[in-house]
């Protein structure tokens, strides 16, 4: 046995009748769920806006603080430069002191020796 257009169109408005008052009760929990929602998206908001205007300043400082480093690390790097420069100037001084130090040692022990071979002749 075939359905006519009727019968569809009977099953059709059936189907429309059976399915109205879910669409009613869902359209309400739609509209009770908006309602539940923006007090909390509301509050969200403001809670962004808070952590933004408490981020603001501390972004600001740490940007400061990070030029500040910048400054310091060039400052003293020249610094350790000249540091390092003196103290490769000294060592070079030191090596040649101990150079000429160790040549009068060795002729204060020739003179001595000479010394005490003239005394015993």
């Amino acid at each position: 046995m075939a359905l006519t257009k009727e019968d569809l169109q009977a099953i059709g408005s059936l189907i429309d009748t059976k399915l109205q008052p879910m669409q009613e009760e869902i359209q309400a929990i739609d509209a009770l769920m908006d309602a539940k929602l923006q007090p909390m998206q509301e509050e969200i908001q403001a809670i962004d806006a808070l952590m933004d205007s408490k981020l603001q300043p501390m972004q600001e400082d740490i940007r400061k603080l990070n030029q500040t480093v910048a400054v310091i690390e060039v400052e003293h790097g020249k610094k350790l430069d000249v540091l390092f420069d003196g103290h490769m100037d000294m060592n070079r001084k030191i090596d040649t002191l101990q150079a000429t130090v160790d040549e009068m040692a060795s002729t204060v022990l020739a003179l001595d020796v000479l010394h005490q071979t003239w005394q015993h002749k």
